[in-house]
């Protein structure tokens, strides 16, 4: 039996390229594989040339508030597909028959996508089995099935479920874990935990190793473990998972390590897991493992690491492993429904550790929490100033089924609005606007933090417009303004730049805000 494993297009504002590596696909292919099933993977993101596209229309209000900025402190503007288009998928499927096809359907705010090759296949090859799995494909289940585009969904890990499901297509009742359709009515079966982390060793053979790269390094993405042991409310880690928590035993992962890294000669290594260094000897045995066995690596945690699973001594083995870049996260909010807040004594402790270290730190927080203000998100930004650590403004967005919706009304959210860039839930305190300058003015910050010498230069700002014989590069622009953001307090963009003879002219436009920013009240 031939199987095709898919991870679809996606259609943004934006892309985190080193994030596009398909882990779980990889993890599911091993599987299949191990139980001889002929299994090949399809990315039809990675190393496929972004294509602007019209934006969505359950996005459209975002018109308003992305617009063309030519500044280097835009954050977003045009709306993109990454990843094949249509036609190329269809030529794709066209080109070699399957008799199943899984598609990953994880993100809610992506699942059209998944939806759209779901069709295609089913329209070239009506006969063909298509499967759905991922955290969205379990949360909408029956909307997938209804849609008669999908035959089964696959609830929670897919490793042992698919394997189960492909051996008993005929009488699939007996599977555990699934949904479909039966005489017009769903049928779901009964969901059990079944996965064994140690079960299915990952292997990179089934993609193309020279797509997936952080700068010019061949990049591979691990999992020590899957789960969390904590269950924050504005969180669905766990809601992807059918047992508890689990950490890979470290012999099975050291020889999973050298089989991949030495045969693809990867250089970088990402560390995603939802939660880690709980394990301290674990943590500190890994690291030393990485040190010995390849030294030149690249270590990275793309996830963040929680800043209280973090010590001296741990942050010093990190950076004994291979690490240049410490990502950690914090939440801090007045509410008490989230259950977790920031402990800003030990965060400070482990800056500064961080920086003795001479770590390149990034902080990142959310925007957009229930009851949280204005007032704490400067706050947290004064704090990481005076640690001089780069903000990483996340701004907050609904799922589903997350368990802080006991507490919220997510009823006016579409799922296309489940997304960071859609900035599709407001609070009492920060509205769409307000999320997005304060989203705008931490860039001004941050790239404050980048550009600390500056030759003098004139210019004359007069209606909105800058004339010069120069061409300015981007620091000059930057503190061009910052210079307006200081005197009028106000965020520009620069919405047109031309060559008029031997002019350049630049045209300024004011970016819609709601309140006074605080320009005077943060450390610059």
């Amino acid at each position: 039996m031939k199987v095709l494993l898919i991870q679809p297009p996606i259609e943004d504002f934006y892309i985190t390229n080193q994030r596009t590596f398909p882990l779980g696909l990889l993890y599911i292919a091993s599987a299949l594989s191990i139980n001889n099933f002929e299994v090949k993977i399809l990315d039809c993101i990675t190393g496929i040339n972004p294509k602007k596209i019209k934006i969505d229309d359950d996005l459209k209000y975002l018109k308003d508030y992305y617009l063309e900025d030519f500044a280097p402190t835009r954050i977003f503007s045009d709306y993109y597909r990454f990843g094949h288009s249509i036609e190329e998928l269809t030529e794709i499927i066209k080109s070699e028959k399957f008799d199943v096809y899984c598609i990953s359907s994880n993100f809610t705010a992506y699942y059209k996508t998944a939806f759209e090759l779901a069709k295609i296949i089913k329209r070239i090859y009506p006969e063909a089995i298509v499967i759905g799995g991922g955290y969205n494909a379990k949360i909408m289940f029956d909307y997938f099935l209804k849609s008669k585009y999908f035959d089964f969904i696959v609830f929670y890990e897919g490793e042992r479920t698919l394997v189960e499901l492909l051996k008993n297509l005929q009488i699939p009742e007996k599977v555990n874990n699934i949904a479909f359709l039966k005489n017009g009515e769903i049928l779901k079966t009964s969901v059990l935990a079944n996965f064994d982390i140690n079960e299915y060793p990952l292997d990179l053979k089934y993609i193309d190793t020279n797509k997936y790269r952080i700068g010019k390094n061949k990049l591979m993405t691990i999992l020590t473990s899957r789960g969390c042991p904590y269950n924050c409310k504005f969180c669905t880690v766990n809601n992807n998972i059918s047992a508890i928590y689990q950490t890979k035993n470290i012999e099975l992962l050291k020889r999973e390590l050298i089989a991949n890294i030495k045969k693809y000669q990867i250089q970088a290594l990402n560390v995603e897991d939802d939660n880690f260094g709980l394990d301290e000897n674990y943590f500190l045995e890994l690291c030393s493992f990485l040190k010995t066995e390849f030294p030149n690596i690249r270590l990275y945690f793309m996830n963040g690491l929680h800043y209280l699973n973090l010590n001296e001594q741990k942050i010093k083995a990190l950076k004994f492993a291979g690490l240049k870049n410490l990502n950690v996260s914090i939440v801090n909010t007045n509410t008490d429904i989230l259950m977790r807040r920031a402990d800003f004594s030990k965060l400070e402790e482990i800056i500064k550790i961080a920086q003795n270290e001479k770590l390149n730190l990034t902080v990142y927080f959310i925007i957009g929490l229930p009851n949280q203000t204005i007032s704490e998100i400067i706050n947290i930004i004064n704090f990481l100033n005076r640690h001089q650590a780069i903000i990483g403004p996340s701004i907050f967005y609904a799922l589903p089924d997350m368990p802080l919706n006991n507490f919220i009304d997510i009823s006016n959210i579409k799922w296309t609005q489940m997304r960071m860039t859609a900035v599709g839930y407001e609070t009492q305190y920060l509205d769409r606007l307000t999320q997005l300058t304060l989203l705008r003015f931490i860039r001004f910050i941050n790239l404050s933090k980048m550009y600390r010498v500056l030759d003098k230069f004139d210019y004359k700002f007069e209606n909105l417009k800058i004339e010069t014989f120069t061409k300015f590069n981007d620091e000059q622009l930057f503190y061009i303004l910052r210079d307006l953001l200081k005197k009028f307090n106000k965020i520009y963009g620069i919405n047109k730049i031309v060559k008029n003879k031997n002019k350049f002219i630049y045209e300024f436009y004011e970016h819609l805000q709601n309140f006074e920013l605080p320009y005077g009240a943060v450390d610059w």
